[in-house]
C-alpha cells in the first residue's frame, strides 16, 4: 500500500481493497474471536463439541470453518501458533493475523499523524517535550498512548458510570444540542483550531472524554460536521451501543462511508456482548473493536488501570482493611498501567463552555485522574475561544526553559557520570551528555541531591560561580529542557 496516502485515506484503501468474500469471512473470524474471548457459554460449547465444531459454528451463526482456527483454541494446536506449519491445520489464524497486522499499522500511522509539527511552534515544543516525559513516567502505560492534541466533550458527565472508569466520569448534566447556533460555534470552533495549529494536528482529536458519546443524540451531526472540515472522521467509542440501536447504526454508516478509523464498543457486561451479537451481524461489525471489559472476558483482554474511579474504590476497601492485592487480582488491575488518559493538549466542551490545557500523568494521590489540568479558561464567543486558546499558550508554552523553572529530572530518570559528561537513563531512552566544555562538571551538579528543585536562574548562576563555561551550561539546560526530562509539575 503506498504509504504517502493522507491518513484520512489508509484505512479505507485497505478496507475496500478487500474482497467481498475475504471480507465476510473475516467478519466471521473476529464474532468468533469476541465470542472466545467473552462469552464462557460459547467457550463450554466450544470444549464439548471440540470434535463436532460445525455444531458450535451453526448455533453462533458462524460461517467459517472452525477447524480452520485450531491454533487459536485447541490445546493440541495452540503450542503451534507463528510456526512455519501453523497454515496446514489453521490457514485462518494466519489469515486473521495478516488482517490484524493491517489494522495495527494503520493504528502507528495516527500515532504518526499525531507527530506531525504543528503549525504553532509553541505548541509543538511544549508537546514534544510532554510525550517524552510521558516516555519516561509512564511505565507500561507510555507506548500504548497516541497523544492527540484535542479531545471535545458534547455532553456533561456521562450515564453509564462504569465501575473501572479511569478518569472517573461524573453524572450525567445534559448535552450540546445541534441548534443552529450550536452548529455555528461548533463549525467556527474548528475552523479556529485549524487556522491556529494546522489541519492535520486537529484531524486525529476524538468526541468524547469523561463523556459517552451515545448521551448526545445528535453526536453524529457533529462527527460529520468534524469531518466536512477536517476531512476525517473521528473514532467513536461508546460503552453503550444498544442503548439506542438507531443511534448507533448512524455511527456505523458514517463509518461505513468514510472509513478512516475503527471504532470501538466498551463491553460492560455480559448480556451487553449477547446484545451487541443479536442485535449486529458479524459484517456490520468488521470495522468496531469490542473491547471486554465485563468480568467474564479471559484475563489478557481487560486489564484495567488503577486510577480514577477505580482508585477510589480501591482507597475505601484498603480503610476497610481488605486484601488490596486480592481484589487487585480479581479486578484485573495493572499497576503498571498507569492512566488511560491520552491528550497532550486541550480538551474541549462547547456545553460548559471551557478549554482544559491537559497531560498524561501516571495515577496516584497527586493526579487521581491520571491526567493533569495545567489551567482552565473558559469562553462565551468564538473570539473569547480564540483568544483563551493563545492565553493557554503564551502562559504554559515558552519556546526556552523560564527562570523559575525547577530543575529536577524525571521520576523515571537515573543519572550517572562519564569521563566527559554525563548520561541520563529512562525506560525508553537514553541521553548521553558529553560534546559540550564542561559536560563532566554539570552534569555533577545537576546529578546530586542538594541541587534538586533549584530554578533554572539559580541553577545557572552557581554553575557559572563554580567555574563552569557560560555557553555550555545554558545551552546544557536548554537542551535539556527541550528533551523534556525535568519534571513538568
Amino acid at each position: 500500500m503506498d504509504t504517502a496516502l493522507p491518513i484520512e485515506y489508509h484505512h479505507k484503501a485497505y478496507m475496500e481493497s478487500i474482497p467481498k468474500d475475504k471480507l465476510k469471512r473475516l467478519a466471521h473470524i473476529k464474532r468468533f474471536a469476541e465470542l472466545l474471548v467473552g462469552d464462557p457459554d460459547f467457550r463450554q460449547d466450544l470444549q464439548e463439541n471440540h470434535q463436532n465444531t460445525h455444531i458450535v459454528a451453526q448455533k453462533y451463526h458462524l460461517e467459517i470453518n472452525i477447524d480452520h482456527l485450531r491454533s487459536f483454541w485447541h490445546r493440541a494446536y495452540m503450542p503451534k501458533r507463528r510456526s512455519k506449519e501453523e497454515y496446514l491445520h489453521s490457514p485462518l489464524t494466519v489469515e486473521w493475523d495478516i488482517h490484524l497486522k493491517n489494522i495495527r499499522d494503520h493504528r502507528d500511522r495516527m500515532k504518526t499523524q499525531n507527530n506531525i509539527a504543528s503549525k504553532n511552534e509553541a505548541f509543538q515544543l511544549w508537546r514534544t517535550r510532554q510525550l517524552l516525559r510521558c516516555d519516561d513516567t509512564l511505565a507500561a502505560s507510555a507506548q500504548g498512548i497516541t497523544h492527540p492534541s484535542f479531545a471535545f466533550e458534547l455532553s456533561e458527565g456521562c450515564t453509564v458510570g462504569c465501575w473501572f472508569c479511569g478518569i472517573a466520569a461524573d453524572k450525567f448534566k445534559g448535552y450540546f444540542a445541534y441548534t443552529k447556533d450550536n452548529q455555528k460555534l461548533w463549525q467556527d470552533m474548528l475552523y479556529t483550531l485549524v487556522n491556529i495549529f494546522g489541519v492535520d494536528t486537529v484531524k486525529t482529536a476524538f468526541c468524547y472524554w469523561a463523556t459517552d458519546p451515545s448521551d448526545n443524540p445528535d453526536y453524529a451531526s457533529f462527527i460529520a460536521d468534524f469531518h466536512h472540515i477536517t476531512n476525517f472522521l473521528p473514532q467513536t467509542t461508546t460503552a453503550r451501543p444498544v442503548k439506542d440501536i438507531a443511534w448507533t447504526r448512524k455511527i456505523l454508516s458514517l463509518y461505513e462511508r468514510y472509513k478512516c478509523v475503527f471504532n470501538r464498543f466498551s463491553i460492560t457486561t455480559l448480556s451487553q456482548l449477547k446484545a451487541v451479537h443479536k442485535n449486529f451481524t458479524a459484517e456490520e461489525l468488521i470495522g468496531t473493536e469490542l473491547v471486554m471489559q465485563h468480568k467474564q472476558a479471559l484475563s489478557s483482554s481487560c486489564g484495567k488501570s488503577p486510577s480514577g474511579r477505580v482508585l477510589q474504590n480501591i482507597a475505601k476497601l484498603k480503610a476497610a482493611g481488605k486484601d488490596i492485592d486480592k481484589i487487585k487480582n480479581d479486578l484485573k488491575l495493572n499497576d503498571e498501567h498507569t492512566t488511560i488518559a491520552c491528550v497532550s493538549g486541550f480538551l474541549i466542551n462547547p456545553l460548559t463552555k471551557t478549554i482544559k490545557l491537559v497531560s498524561p500523568r501516571a495515577s496516584g494521590l497527586t493526579y487521581p485522574l491520571g491526567y493533569k489540568v495545567h489551567e482552565i479558561k473558559t469562553f462565551t464567543s468564538i473570539e473569547s475561544f480564540r483568544e483563551s486558546i493563545y492565553q493557554l499558550i503564551e502562559q504554559h508554552m515558552p519556546t526556552h526553559m523560564p527562570n523559575h523553572y525547577r530543575i529536577a529530572f524525571n521520576k523515571g530518570i537515573k543519572g550517572q557520570l562519564l569521563n566527559s559528561g554525563f548520561q541520563l537513563i529512562a525506560q525508553l531512552r537514553t541521553l548521553n551528555i558529553n560534546s559540550y566544555t564542561d559536560a563532566e562538571k554539570i552534569g555533577q551538579y545537576l546529578l546530586s541531591e542538594h541541587n534538586k528543585n533549584k530554578p533554572y536562574k539559580l541553577a545557572l548562576k552557581e554553575l557559572i560561580q563554580s567555574g563552569c563555561n557560560i555557553f555550555s551550561a545554558c545551552d546544557i539546560l536548554q537542551s535539556l529542557y527541550q528533551y523534556g526530562v525535568f519534571e513538568d509539575e
